[in-house]
């Protein structure tokens, strides 16, 4: 349109849905212009108000988000896949889960995210449950433990852990205040790992 500024019009309205927290439109407009900082900023509050509520279906909206920006942002596609764990966790599914972590941790060629140390955390009971570790193999627990190292060595941890610093809801995930906090956590699930490799 002559004399309009298309990409400042779509600006203005997905920081418009941001500001009510229609996270969902933002993302969807933002994705239109190719903000794609913009929609990494945006997964990381709909991480935290998750983190505040501790409830999954706060990341449903997730599934009505546009599949072409999806593939685009790492983060996206680590929330979806961590709702889907989630949701097996729940559901006890021991074969579906592996196969859904092991997907997790597939996603992002470009190294950890704030989703992994929330996922990270939530599998400290996990690996410490026996039904589940005998489905697994000694080269999986590895492979876990591998993602936990990844994630305590970034460069970026400031980054990954702010999520769960900031928020305050009332699950353990919350819990934390610090990055020492969440270090030992982590440090826990790794030795939870070496321990299950040691009876397997």
């Amino acid at each position: 349109m002559h004399g309009f500024d298309t990409n400042k019009i779509f600006y203005t309205m997905a920081t418009k849905q941001l500001n009510t927290k229609q996270y969902v439109s933002a993302i969807n407009l933002f994705g239109a212009i190719n903000e794609l900082k913009r929609i990494e900023e945006i997964s990381c509050l709909i991480l935290v108000d998750y983190l505040n509520s501790g409830e999954p279906k706060n990341l449903l909206c997730l599934n009505s988000l546009n599949s072409s920006i999806v593939c685009k942002i790492e983060i996206l596609q680590s929330l979806i896949c961590y709702l889907n764990i989630v949701q097996l966790l729940i559901k006890d599914s021991t074969a579906e889960l592996r196969n859904s972590i092991t997907e997790f941790f597939s996603i992002s060629k470009s190294g950890p995210n704030p989703v992994w140390p929330v996922l990270i955390v939530d599998l400290v009971g996990l690996v410490n449950n026996g039904s589940f570790v005998n489905s697994c193999s000694k080269e999986y627990l590895y492979n876990l433990l591998s993602a936990s190292e990844l994630v305590i060595n970034s460069p970026i941890k400031s980054k990954l852990y702010l999520p769960m610093i900031v928020s305050h809801g009332k699950s353990i995930v919350s819990k934390f205040n610090s990055e020492k906090d969440i270090d030992e956590a982590l440090q826990l699930f790794i030795y939870s790992c070496l321990k299950s490799v040691s009876v397997i």
